[in-house]
């Protein structure tokens, strides 16, 4: 029998408003393979994939549904997904979709300012840091941290002095940040599994986001343990 798109993302889509992420996966799964150019299945199960805190694969499918779908709600998932892929500039289009009244503003304002700093592009990555309010402990300092930086970068250019890139520290992502104890200067190391090496971060190493995308890279048994 003929899938209907509309009914069963539908269905998909309740399914994931309740929780019941596998299910919902497996539904968007079979829809990926009869209709391959469903963004919104795409990004529902990247949606899905972040949810279940595996946000390189969700950078995939994020990128594979593309910006357009990016919906304020769920911005901040597909920046700070890209982000932790280190692809900033696509995480930097999500961050920017976040409404100001959210409670992940400040936090998106925060890696927005980072992926400036690792562009150096000090005025922007300032103007971001500014920004973001209302931080977890351990952001707050690095954002105090990396400001005082900038200014330091910023008076070395406007003297006509070369500027050498600012390391960027290993910085927790969101759920990381309860069991990194604060303390005085850089950060401590994150925990490693979703926080990629910071060369890769820098370089866009590490996860290649293709624009030709096989659905069979996604086994729900292996790469989903969800609700």
């Amino acid at each position: 029998a003929a899938v209907n798109l509309r009914t069963e993302f539908n269905k998909a889509q309740a399914l994931y408003e309740q929780g019941k992420d596998k299910q919902a996966a497996i539904i968007l799964k079979k829809l990926i393979k009869t209709y391959p150019d469903s963004k919104a299945s795409f990004y529902l199960l990247g949606r899905i994939l972040y949810r279940a805190g595996k946000l390189k694969k969700a950078a995939k499918f994020f990128n594979h549904a593309g910006p357009s779908w990016i919906r304020s709600d769920s911005a901040f998932e597909y920046g700070i997904s890209l982000y932790s892929a280190g692809h900033c500039n696509k995480a930097i289009q999500g961050f920017s979709r976040i409404s100001p009244a959210s409670d992940t503003a400040g936090l998106g304002n925060f890696y927005t300012g980072v992926c400036y700093i690792k562009q150096r592009r000090w005025l922007e990555a300032d103007q971001a840091l500014r920004r973001a309010t209302n931080l977890p402990a351990r952001f707050a300092q690095l954002k105090n941290f990396y400001l005082e930086k900038i200014q330091a970068k910023k008076q070395q250019e406007l003297h006509g002095q070369s500027t050498a890139p600012l390391a960027v520290q290993p910085i927790p992502l969101p759920g990381q940040a309860q069991a990194v104890q604060p303390t005085p200067g850089p950060a401590p190391e994150a925990p490693p599994q979703e926080t990629a090496p910071e060369e890769a971060l820098t370089s866009g190493a590490g996860v290649t986001l293709s624009s030709k995308f096989n659905i069979q890279n996604l086994s729900i048994n292996s790469d989903y343990h969800g609700h």
